[in-house]
């Protein structure tokens, strides 16, 4: 299939992160125009992907709708992949014993949890917990206690002041935390969006780094620094600016789209 004469050589596929890049938190929707943008590498045979702490359950409640086709997935932060039909290609979760320590330092510090995997719930009834919660999107997921069938890719501990549960973290082997304004985001320390996409590259038959990457965040930081074409979002973490020197114009500036179309990737 012809490639557009603009798009680097070097780019064969596209991985979107979700919150604040793909998905627009500050219009509550995908920014217009995004689906038509991600559909012109498509047809020219390039694959695009989402590439999200998020899981599959809790992307499919944030877009709804909105979420389209894609040719993959990496959900968890690289702790599952997923192809074109969402079928499972690669999947590596939290242990059993590491979940059971988690639940007891949030406990301790009279936090409460949410939670995804092949699931995604909250529970404790900690008041600042679920107003941040509802405000990304998670109304009417059940709320429940983890059991035996879960199987849980990253946990989020909420909490008024995250970083006071730092020195009990710390203390628990095998974890990457990532600590926010309302919550410490925990996965596995082994696991990276960078390792996810190149699960998919290999499904694909393309060279690892053979991609470009749109992120915001910290965590988005391995799967742009291992990127042909890198980029990041004007109001991202100020780690991702200084790291990344390619920035995309705001959302309200016409985001990703904006960008492609200035640098001849669209018309």
């Amino acid at each position: 299939m012809p490639r557009h004469s603009n798009l680097p050589s070097n780019v064969r596929a596209v991985f979107f992160d979700v919150d604040d890049t793909y998905f627009s938190h500050k219009l509550n929707r995908i920014p217009e125009g995004y689906p038509e943008m991600v559909s012109v590498p498509r047809n020219q045979g390039v694959f695009c992907a989402l590439c999200t702490a998020r899981s599959l359950e809790l992307v499919e409640n944030l877009m709804g709708s909105q979420l389209g086709k894609w040719d993959g997935m990496v959900a968890g932060n690289g702790a599952f992949v997923y192809n074109e039909n969402l079928n499972i290609l690669f999947e590596k979760t939290l242990s059993d014993q590491t979940v059971a320590d988690l639940i007891n330092t949030g406990e301790k510090h009279g936090a409460g949890f949410f939670v995804s995997g092949t699931s995604a719930f909250v529970f404790g009834d900690q008041i600042p917990v679920k107003p941040k919660l509802h405000s990304v999107h998670i109304e009417g997921i059940p709320e429940h206690a983890p059991g035996a069938d879960d199987h849980l890719s990253v946990m989020s501990i909420c909490h008024p002041d995250p970083l006071s549960m730092k020195d009990d973290l710390d203390q628990i082997d095998g974890l990457f935390v990532h600590y926010t304004k309302y919550s410490a985001d925990i996965s596995r320390n082994d696991l990276s969006k960078s390792e996810g996409i190149s699960h998919l590259m290999k499904y694909w038959n393309l060279p690892d780094g053979d991609y470009a990457a749109f992120g915001d965040s910290q965590n988005d930081l391995d799967m742009l620094d291992h990127a042909a074409c890198p980029a990041a979002m004007a109001e991202s973490e100020p780690a991702v600016l200084e790291a990344v020197s390619t920035h995309v114009p705001p959302v309200e500036e016409g985001g990703i789209a904006a960008w492609m179309k200035k640098e001849g990737w669209i018309e």
